[in-house]
């Protein structure tokens, strides 16, 4: 940052005129000096030096920053020239009125307006309804005065309509001074009240945000009642300003305490608050199971809580204890005088308990650049009584104490030693990575490459691409892999001025892929082309953006268009998938769903009718004619039941961690229809799980040191199978040993298998064959793979059958045709299927097979698929496991039989069960409907039959190496748009997170990031950081196209980051995922 000095008000101040990025191209004080110097990468703030702004037009003022300017060279250029990235326009009293980048071209401009006392009143997002700040006095506190927000209001529309005001407004209001005991007290949090739970520091002060639904008569909280209060959410705040408790929707409270730096050290969420006061019978029960029902209501609170440590300068948390819960012991644990010995296999209750080591091995001598750094962090369980922690995973961190970065992270250092590197050049950038098997010399090992300023030939000679990623590529040659190629792909990429990755070039067992974007002057993807490679070409795909709004307006690829509408709320009314399909979509003065209709035709509606604002109760037209879904909510949000059509119930029970434990499907007279019920280990993984469904079945499961399932002991029918894993460093499965019990208790049979890799983590096995880019063409059973030159499927080939898919505008698997091989050889086509899409995910809302024959997906509440319709309205419920696997299917028909479904932790169909669309991962829409058996996994094939991947992970680190599938954990993780693992915890923490997620989304993607960043299990917001906008937005791209209900939003405003937003069903943002860039000053 270099400033400047300026006199304002007869005073000498700084202030900024150049930000200059870090390059090893150019010295600092060189762009300083002469900005236009070929390589310098500089933000200039450009001040008024007069003021032209009049009462009639909006201009410059004086000393105000009037634009900022992008010093940037051209690709091949001589010198930098300078672009405004930012134009600023002022009114005659100097504020801010308007805000747009001028390379945009109509400008999209945010507007302001001000009240007399220079308070925001307005706020006019581009091509947006302008939002209205109302202000005043409310509450009689000593700093109550006049500019207190009292409400955020926006014109509402006609339902479905782009651009119709129906007269209204939607108003989120606030109230101050909400009284904290009393009967005007929505909840009870007085001093002598706090302490019923544990809570030492009661709130001093209180303030309550109203949905737009419900409108407060006052904005003093002393004016309304307590039962006023049952949709607002009130933040309570101790006398240092500090949030205590949340007041969620339907008057539950949550608790946070914290400690004199300001560190968190206890959290209740308010299910578990009211588990410790309460006396119901299931709350009994519970309390009872824990061994706290003993207990006063403050000490059952504090083991229900989360507890931290810190140390006594509060720079290091120490120590964290989860939760109380029943867990499954996995070890034996030793006790002393006071406790028995524990076996393994018994269930206990115990907190999640982790302990953080700090800086072992630094050296003492002054040489060390960083302090405070975890270097071992230990997890387990600790349960009270016994002097140790039991089934303690182990995870150790080394570094670079010198360049203050981590050189390896060690899983269970002192017995399997997985070490995964990381290697550093001078400028602390990364240039080697290495997987656990690797020597550092091979194929295992990965090698990162910069542009520098000097120099000729690959990666030299560049000074305005001075220290990106030049190329990426491994350290040596593939050995072990037969006669597959031997090369794995060096990737090379070239930039735009802006960082973005204009080239990128694979190249690999000489072919080479190269894929070229284009960019708008603002920087915005117009284009991508792949060109090359191996494989059936893809078309171009080509972006243009809404001239008003600037959100994305079309995606086409010359043959199909995507078309995107949105509303002048910034909401999506209308998709167009390109291929008959319209999905319209109507919103509540909330923003939520209320209506969908699509071209099956179908129409789904939803009701609000309780405190929190979720969804209670779904309508679906074609299913609706037998019963609605509806759906009840805990005190944090989270559904513990819902009833579909013709009255099947399905409860899901929630331990205190809020894991999901068990789920029953029965019919209103009670007949279980389906049922299961799971315990889990200390970190969080199923060891056992016993099904209810049929004739009833039980696994049990193990894992080692690092988490990766090693053991199966499945009985079903009468029968004992047990399957056992074992894998080598980099998490290759190398045998699979199955045994089966003799039911008559004679002699076991056994088969073993063993799988063998080449250094590419390439499975080696006759038959199996990879091409140039590691995509497996050939497979041992047979099957024969054709690949896009993106690296999507085109055909599967197996046995006398044939599947050829078609991609749509926007990359996705759009349609399919089948084919059967008669005994001459000759192919016939069997059917032809198209799928139609309601928004930019990887899941189909219904496939056609001709007009009057359809397939409709319908999901439940929580957005896992519960029933297929057809166009003549015949319906089939697909109920869905605790693992997202359809397990049961019952057409809605008198006399039908239930149809039973089972798989093995990998997916493999377990005998009786046959083929389906919709099977294991089913509930996720993961579709099995292919000729080999494979399952169509996001833009990865997945083969059950190995637990692979049958082409390279799109993004490096997704799961344990290239090919294997969510670290060897079938179980408790998923991968299901092909591109990285999520653990079953994770997704419990969106999920709980998601449910007061109203008041942030009504304020657009600025609300919804800060409160994303709230999320427990991700302190900071979830997300990566790159070396690069163009490493960033590379992934993020990748993340949108891959599944679910991912959507790339762009660039935020900070300038640093782009944003990948995950939906629900209703279109609420679940999460905001930021992939972060070190260089703040691109655009």
């Amino acid at each position: 940052m270099i400033s400047e000095k300026t006199t304002v008000d007869s005073k000498t101040l700084a202030r900024p005129k150049y930000v200059i990025a870090p390059t090893s191209a150019v010295a600092a004080d060189t762009c300083a000096a002469t900005p236009s110097t070929k390589g310098c990468r500089v933000l200039e703030y450009v001040y008024a030096t007069s003021t032209t702004a009049t009462s009639s037009a909006f201009g410059d003022y004086i000393g105000q920053v009037k634009q900022i300017r992008l010093w940037a060279t051209d690709p091949g250029a001589s010198a930098a020239t300078a672009t405004v990235a930012s134009q600023y326009a002022y009114d005659p009293q100097g504020l801010l009125r308007e805000q747009w980048d001028p390379r945009i071209s109509p400008a999209l401009k945010t507007a302001y307006g001000y009240d007399s006392a220079g308070r925001v009143t307005t706020l006019t997002p581009p091509g947006e309804l302008p939002w209205t700040f109302e202000y005043g006095k409310a509450g009689s506190s000593s700093v109550a005065g006049d500019g207190m927000l009292l409400s955020a209001s926006r014109p509402t529309l006609t339902a479905g309509t782009k651009d119709t005001q129906d007269g209204g407004k939607a108003t989120t209001s606030l109230v101050y001074d909400v009284p904290l005991s009393g009967d005007k007290a929505p909840n009870q949090v007085a001093p002598g009240d706090a302490t019923t739970w544990g809570q030492t520091d009661a709130p001093t002060d209180a303030a309550a945000i109203f949905p737009a639904d419900q409108v407060p008569l006052s904005h003093t909280g002393s004016d309304l009642g307590a039962a006023d209060y049952d949709k607002a959410t009130v933040t309570y705040t101790d006398a240092s300003g500090r949030q205590v408790n949340t007041g969620l929707p339907g008057r539950h409270l949550t608790t946070k305490q914290y400690d004199r730096f300001g560190n968190t050290v206890f959290e209740l969420t308010a299910t578990n608050r009211e588990l410790a006061l309460g006396n119901a019978d299931y709350q009994v029960n519970t309390q009872s199971q824990l061994d706290i029902l003993s207990d006063s209501p403050a000490e059952r609170a504090r083991p229900l809580g989360t507890v931290s440590v810190y140390s006594a300068d509060g720079k290091r948390e120490l120590e964290e204890s989860g939760p109380l819960h029943l867990v499954t012991l996995t070890h034996a644990l030793a006790g002393d005088s006071d406790s028995p010995d524990l076996p393994a296999g018994v269930q206990v209750a115990a907190r999640q308990h982790t302990v953080n080591s700090y800086d072992e091995g630094r050296p003492a001598d002054g040489t060390a650049t960083v302090t405070d750094q975890v270097t071992t962090t230990k997890v387990g369980a600790t349960i009270d009584g016994y002097p140790t922690d039991g089934d303690v995973r182990t995870t150790a961190t080394a570094y670079d104490w010198v360049k203050g970065l981590p050189t390896s992270v060690t899983t269970d250092p002192n017995g399997l030693k997985l070490a995964k590197t990381t290697s550093y050049d001078a400028q602390g950038r990364v240039i080697k990575t290495t997987l656990p098997k690797s020597t550092g010399t091979d194929a295992g090992a990965t090698v990162t490459s910069y542009w520098s300023a000097t120099g000729t030939g690959t990666c030299n000679g560049r000074p305005e691409w001075a220290d990106l990623v030049c190329s990426t590529g491994p350290a040596g040659a593939i050995t072990g892999g037969g006669s597959n190629p031997t090369e794995l792909p060096v990737k090379t990429t070239e930039y735009d001025r802006w960082g973005n990755p204009a080239k990128v070039t694979e190249t690999a067992n000489s072919v080479t892929r190269t894929t070229t974007n284009t960019y708008d002057a603002a920087g915005r993807l117009k284009q991508t082309q792949v060109t090359g490679g191996v494989g059936t070409v893809v078309p171009a795909q080509t972006t243009t953006y809404d001239s008003a709004s600037g959100d994305v307006a079309t995606v086409s690829d010359g043959t199909a268009t995507i078309t995107h509408t949105t509303d002048l709320l910034g909401r999506e009314i209308a998709y167009d998938d390109g291929a008959g399909n319209i999905t319209r979509t109507e919103y509540d003065n909330r923003d939520r769903k209320i209506r969908v209709t699509d071209s099956a035709p179908s129409t789904v509606t939803y009701d609000y009718d309780n405190p929190a604002g979720l969804p209670s109760r779904m309508h679906d037209s074609v299913m609706g004619t037998i019963g609605d879904v509806t759906g009840s909510y805990d005190s944090d949000g989270r559904l513990y039941k819902e009833v579909l059509p013709w009255n099947m119930n399905v409860e899901f029970d929630l331990d205190p961690t809020g894991s999901e434990t068990s789920r029953y499907w029965h019919w209103e007279s009670g007949w279980t229809v389906q049922g299961e019920s799971t315990s889990q280990n200390i970190q969080e993984q199923v060891v056992s799980r016993t099904v209810y469904t049929g004739g009833g079945a039980y696994q049990g499961y193990s894992y080692d040191a690092a988490g990766r399932l090693t053991k199966v002991d499945d009985s079903e029918a009468g029968v004992t199978t047990h399957r056992a894993y074992a894998f080598d460093d980099n998490t290759n499965r190398t045998s699979l040993t199955t045994t089966v019990d003799d039911v008559d208790g004679g002699t076991p049979t056994t088969n073993a298998v063993n799988y063998n890799y080449d250094s590419a983590d390439r499975l080696i096995a006759s038959g199996t064959v990879y091409d140039a880019f590691g995509r497996t063409t050939a497979q041992a059973g047979g099957a024969q793979n054709a690949y896009y030159a993106n690296d999507l499927v085109r055909q599967i080939t197996a046995s006398d059958k044939r599947t050829t898919w078609n991609l749509d505008a926007s990359g996705r698997l759009a349609s399919w045709t089948t084919e059967k091989q008669a005994e001459d050889g000759t192919w016939s086509t069997d059917t032809t299927q198209t799928s139609h899409y309601g928004g930019d995910g990887d899941s189909p809302d219904w496939t056609a097979q001709s007009s009057d024959t359809i397939s409709r997906s319908l999901e439940d509440l929580t957005g896992s698929l519960i029933a297929t319709t057809s166009a003549t309205g015949d319906v089939v419920l697909q109920l869905a496991n605790l693992h997202g696997d359809i397990a049961t299917q019952i057409p809605l028909v008198d006399n039908t039989t239930p149809v039973v479904n089972t798989y093995d932790e990998y997916g493999n169909l377990l005998p009786g069960t046959d083929p389906t669309r919709y099977g294991w991962l089913g509930g996720k829409q993961r579709s099995t409907e292919t000729p080999s058996g494979v399952t169509l996994m996001g833009v990865r094939l997945y083969d059950p039959t190995v637990g692979r991947f049958l082409s390279v992970d799109p993004v490096p680190g997704g799961n344990a190496n290239p090919y294997e599938y969510c670290t060897s954990d079938p179980i408790n993780c998923y991968d299901l748009n092909g591109q990285w693992g999520w653990r079953r915890f994770y997704q419990r923490a969106l999920n709980f997170n998601c449910a007061w997620l109203d008041w942030c989304k009504s304020y657009g993607g600025a609300g919804a990031a800060a409160f994303a960043r709230k999320i427990k299990h991700n302190k900071t917001n979830a997300g990566r950081n790159y070396r690069t906008r163009a490493e960033a937005e590379r992934d993020a791209r990748a993340a949108a196209r891959g599944g679910g209900r991912c959507r790339y939003r762009g660039v935020c405003k900070a300038g640093d980051h782009v944003h990948v937003d995950y939906y629900n069903k209703w279109g609420e943002i679940m999460h905001t995922f930021h992939y972060r860039w070190i260089l703040k000053i691109r655009p």
